[in-house]
């Protein structure tokens, strides 16, 4: 009868090797999963920052906003559409109505690393 005496060296190399891998799997999986919440918050940050903006009127050609200590441009637009009103035995009429429009986008110089991508805010 063998007397067993422990692992055999190509035993604990093969373990250590199978750890090793699932060490450097966990945590490049782990890393991943930092840069999308990094980006998701950025992200929550910024839309919430443009609607700020928006609701207190301060939506302006030029305007910015401060993430991290980083601006980003926040060009407002106006855009104007045409309702046509009408009512029971009334003549219809033409009324515009104009809402602003604020958008970043990830293409900006400014912004390249900061916003993971575009964003448009219109009412």
């Amino acid at each position: 009868m063998k007397k067993n005496n422990g692992f055999t060296l190509l035993e604990v190399l093969i373990s250590m090797l199978l750890l090793m891998v699932i060490g450097l799997g966990s945590a490049y999986l782990l890393a991943r999963a930092n840069v999308t919440q990094r980006d998701m918050n950025i992200h929550l940050l910024t839309v919430s920052k443009m609607r700020y903006i928006l609701q207190n009127g301060g939506c302006t050609s030029s305007s910015s906003i401060s993430i991290n200590g980083t601006n980003a441009l926040t060009p407002c637009t106006s855009s104007s559409a045409t309702y046509t009103v009408s009512a029971n035995g009334l003549s219809a009429s033409d009324v515009a109505v104009t809402s602003p429009s604020i958008s970043v986008s990830s293409t900006d110089s400014t912004t390249t690393s900061l916003i993971p991508s575009p964003i448009t805010i219109s009412p």
